[in-house]
């Protein structure tokens, strides 16, 4: 017997599939760009070699500044709002990332730390090729290692604290002209066939406060607090929320998972207990662009053609989201919206900037192409219906 949406519409799977599959194929069209970058990962993260420009910046710009209300030296904040202004509309275009290299060049990093984004770009591309979860896990060991020596710069430090402080200022600027999201269910909305789980049997823990606002096919995303879930995109690809599902109804959800400490990788129904553990972050967000029942309709798309028992494994290759045969966690609610016309990646330009600070270039040139939680998180097309810390 399979769990499954039910809703009073006369409109059916059926009746909407010609429509999913030209919609996906233009999606798949739209984001076909972004690929060219792939190829440039084999290069070890320094395929574009650009040199230094004449605006190369001092080392005392990060020590006597001055520096803007988030703590980037101001010549460094003039330099990325060229960067936005002119690239953040295309930044499928080679020249969006050839002006962070150059960038780059221009920084006063030393030698050392040049050596070290180098063997990071390497990782990167090892990562981005595991074949399994042993390699992916010992990669991203790795990767965490030289993250930490390279915090021991002060000019990387700053970079990459000032760019948090930047991407949260600008969440909240997006999220106050965001739309409200619809009321809460009433009975004529749609609701799940109660079904017991199969994969999993857990404890029930104390409610939560976003029980009561969840609807059957909200999106939900949280940071991990295991140290094996959500592992790899925790360590490279999360500025915060490093996974993210669709709920079900009936205390279940529908997401992919690498090295998940349950068992259980790839594609699958979960309990929502997995969500409910004290101190991690839960942001509940819904598509303000489609009805409930329309988005039921994707998602029961989605769990026929990726299965609910592991079926569809995780996807190791974090740059190619257009793929069917794997899934990561961020691909699979991007896919159920991307059916209905709705593009969830919103490609973010302080996400990608971060991302840059922090893994270079392979990093950005991976992150643009594929869609992490974050980016969701900061599209235009969903409102945000809950977000905070469990209890």
């Amino acid at each position: 017997m399979k769990t499954r949406f039910t809703h009073n519409l006369s409109a059916s799977l059926r009746s909407i599939g010609a429509a999913c599959k030209n919609r996906l194929a233009a999606a798949v069209r739209r984001h076909a760009a972004h690929l060219w970058i792939v190829p440039a990962l084999a290069l070890g993260g320094l395929a574009l070699n650009i040199p230094a420009s004449a605006q190369a910046i001092p080392t005392g710009a990060f020590v006597k500044g001055p520096f803007d209300k988030d703590g980037f030296p101001v010549v460094v904040s003039e330099r990325l709002a060229e960067i936005q202004k002119a690239y953040s509309k295309k930044p499928d275009s080679p020249e969006y990332q050839k002006a962070f290299e150059r960038l780059y060049n221009d920084l006063p990093y030393t030698p050392q730390t040049r050596q070290l984004f180098t063997k990071m770009g390497l990782l990167l591309e090892q990562l981005h090729a595991a074949k399994d979860s042993k390699i992916a896990a010992q990669t991203t060991i790795d990767l965490q290692a030289i993250q930490r020596q390279l915090e021991l710069d002060a000019i990387y430090q700053r970079l990459v604290q000032a760019g948090l402080v930047r991407s949260n200022r600008e969440q909240q600027d997006r999220d106050r002209a965001r739309p409200a999201a619809t009321p809460a269910a009433t009975p004529s909305t749609p609701k799940m066939i109660a079904m017991p789980l199969v994969a999993h049997d857990y404890p029930a823990t104390a409610a939560q406060p976003w029980q009561t606002v969840i609807q059957p096919g909200d999106i939900i995303l949280k940071t991990g607090n295991d140290p094996l879930e959500g592992f790899v995109t925790h360590v490279v690809y999360a500025n915060h929320y490093d996974h993210c599902g669709t709920y079900m109804g009936d205390g279940i959800v529908f997401d992919s998972k690498d090295l998940t400490p349950y068992g259980h990788n790839g594609v699958w129904f979960r309990s929502l207990e997995e969500w409910k553990t004290p101190g991690v972050d839960i942001c509940i967000l819904r598509d303000n662009q489609r009805t409930q029942p329309q988005v039921i309709d994707a998602v029961n798309w989605a769990t026929d053609l990726y299965g609910t028992n592991g079926r569809t494994p995780y996807n190791w290759v974090y740059p190619d989201k257009l793929r069917d045969d794997a899934l990561y966690c961020s691909q699979l609610v991007w896919k159920i919206h991307t059916l209905l016309g709705v593009d969830m990646d919103s490609n973010d330009f302080w996400y990608q900037a971060l991302i840059y600070f922090r893994w270079h270039f392979v990093g950005l040139a991976a992150s643009l192409p594929g869609v992490a939680p974050d980016e969701i998180r900061a599209s235009p097309f969903v409102s945000v219906v809950w977000e905070g810390r469990n209890r």
